[in-house]
């Protein structure tokens, strides 16, 4: 299980860079659908959820929705993975 959350650390901090680069909207509804499902499989509901309603407003394409959503993204993927006890482990 800690190699694991080290896995899902380092992807979700890599997500996080991508996503920061302000990517085009169907990158961003790529890199939110493989975080919701992540999210999910580790017990972070709270970021499965906001990663969702990230990915459902790339799709439909309201950019100003996604935005905002993403702008609460690092500050919540880090109390998630600190909660789960994967923060840090992958820097």
């Amino acid at each position: 299980l800690p190699a694991l959350l080290r896995v899902f650390a380092e992807e979700t901090e890599a997500r996080l860079a991508r996503l920061a680069a302000r990517p085009p909207l169907p990158a961003v509804e790529a890199e939110a659908h493989g975080l919701a499902a992540a999210a999910g499989t580790f017990g972070c509901a709270a970021l499965a959820a906001l990663a969702s309603r990230i990915e459902a407003a790339a799709a439909a394409g309201r950019e100003a929705e996604a935005e905002a959503l993403l702008a609460e993204l690092p500050p919540l993927a880090r109390r998630s993975l600190a909660a789960i006890g994967a923060a840090g482990e992958g820097s």
